[in-house]
């Protein structure tokens, strides 16, 4: 958590939203332009076009404060390419969905580092166009201090979209 500042510090910019894409539940964020050196409210807003398809103004008061809805998307593209913080609660679930934006069937292997680095926790599949959502169940930890770390492996280089992830509670 420390080297947020510094990650978030350009926002909005590439940096800054591949560590937001990190936290699970993460839907709205507070930007307080009040704590930007020279800020321009146009340079702001242009910026925030570049991104349109991550995040999109819900509210603007008069000192320049902005609310702002977060839907992340992510291409996995390599062996280690997405790391996705979820916190360790054995009653829940991770809701992720999975697009694969290939010709052909793909595997993504699903490991938890620190705890299965080795083997993988859960293996998806989709097919050639596939759009899918997964329902991935927790481990049952014997601290809940501290997040898991899901890393989410393709089986070879190819276009895979990871759109919403968020948590529910088993039933």
């Amino acid at each position: 958590m420390k080297d947020y500042p510094r990650k978030l510090s350009g926002f909005p910019d590439e940096r800054s939203e591949i560590a937001l894409s990190l936290f699970t539940d993460l839907r709205f964020l507070i930007f307080r332009s009040s704590l930007v050196a020279n800020f321009n409210r146009d340079a702001f807003l242009k910026k925030m076009q570049a991104y349109k398809d991550t995040y999109s103004i819900l509210f603007e008061d008069d000192d320049h404060n902005f609310l702002i809805r977060i839907t992340p998307h992510t291409l996995l593209h390599d062996r280690r390419s997405f790391l996705l913080r979820v916190p360790a609660n054995p009653e829940q679930e991770l809701m992720i969905t999975l697009e694969n934006t290939d010709t052909e069937k793909r595997r993504i292997d699903v490991f938890i580092d620190d705890r299965y680095e080795e083997t993988s926790y859960k293996t998806l599949t989709l097919g050639p166009g596939e759009q899918k959502l997964y329902n991935i169940p927790l481990p049952v930890e014997s601290s809940e201090m501290a997040p898991l770390v899901f890393r989410f492996v393709p089986d070879k280089p190819f276009k895979v979209m990871l759109h919403e992830r968020q948590l529910k509670y088993s039933s």
